[in-house]
């Protein structure tokens, strides 16, 4: 290979160096640049979601406070979820395999309501009574925070479900 003039190697070695450069900013510079953009356009796509969001938690919860306060005020006077939970079970068909039902309440920290409370024990029902019982609660703004189903006893198509419901109700001496 003959040798190269001073020329020839500025001109080589100016090209490598602008090769260099060239590789440099198509593979390492502008696909973080690309990053970059992509990330800052997901970031605020997710702010503007988030405040979407927490504005809509925020109406959800207006509106759903409102609605228990409006169903436990329009509730009668003489309402207890005991006998409330007594009345749809007979509409249920499972009130004679009622075992036994604890009432309880507590005063709700700051507020003008008493948390009620019963735990209801129902033995030798089928699923489907079950089911019908449970959708009888939950659809009347009385919630059920404790159910357990338990296939137990004879015949071994029924079941024992023990479950507690709990609702709002009125303090004593609170007006609406």
């Amino acid at each position: 290979m003959p040798s190269l003039s001073a020329r020839d190697k500025n001109a080589i070695l100016t090209a490598g160096v602008l090769l260099m450069l060239f590789a440099v900013i198509q593979f390492i510079y502008f696909p973080l640049a690309d990053q970059k953009r992509d990330l800052q356009r997901i970031r605020a796509a997710e702010q503007d979601a988030l405040i979407t969001m927490q504005a809509l938690s925020s109406k959800f919860s207006d509106m759903n406070r409102t609605a228990n306060q409006n169903q436990i005020h329009n509730r009668p006077e003489t309402f207890t979820l005991f006998s409330f939970l007594d009345t749809r079970a007979e509409r249920s068909g499972v009130k004679q395999h009622i075992d036994y039902m604890k009432p309880a309440s507590q005063a709700v920290d700051g507020r003008p309501y008493t948390l009620s409370k019963v735990q209801l024990k129902l033995t030798s029902v089928y699923l489907d009574q079950c089911i019908d019982f449970l959708t009888r609660v939950e659809s009347s703004g009385v919630h059920i925070t404790f159910l357990s189903l338990e296939k137990k006893g004879r015949p071994r198509d029924r079941l024992t479900m023990v479950i507690q419901a709990q609702t709002l109700m009125p303090a004593e001496g609170a007006t609406p």
